[in-house]
């Protein structure tokens, strides 16, 4: 069973979903993509490592999921949530987090996130220290 919703192009077959994945530092992002790419169906076509190069990316390419640091650096991965909404609002952001505090998640559902991923503090693969919650949209 597969943990991703397809995209069904108006000819009825299943598109690629293409992803952003913005994260600072090169290991998560590596294996994010590892992960992913994985699945046939998932293409990344962005690895931005700080806000500003996100946003330039995702105001490019307009991917269909953009996966963020929520403590990216310059800007965070909540102000490119709000930057997205007028920018690439049909771009479903999803938030990396390793952080614990109520008030970044709250503050990323109210910018229009679509869900996090709660990430333990160490890398991914190192075992399954995932949860995490969506909205749907």
């Amino acid at each position: 069973m597969s943990y991703y919703h397809a995209i069904i192009n108006l000819e009825g077959s299943i598109k690629t979903i293409s992803i952003v994945i913005a994260e600072e530092h090169a290991l998560m992002r590596d294996e994010t993509r590892r992960i992913l790419e994985s699945n046939p169906d998932l293409k990344v076509v962005g690895e931005p490592y700080d806000g500003e190069q996100a946003m330039d990316l995702l105001r490019r390419l307009r991917p269909d999921v953009a996966i963020l640091d929520i403590r990216m650096p310059k800007p965070n991965g909540i102000e490119i949530v709000r930057q997205m909404n007028y920018y690439c609002p049909d771009t479903k952001a999803l938030i990396l987090t390793a952080c614990d505090d109520n008030e970044y998640t709250i503050a990323l559902m109210e910018a229009g996130a679509h869900g996090y991923l709660k990430r333990r503090k160490h890398w991914v693969g190192e075992d399954d220290g995932h949860q995490g919650r969506t909205r749907n949209r």
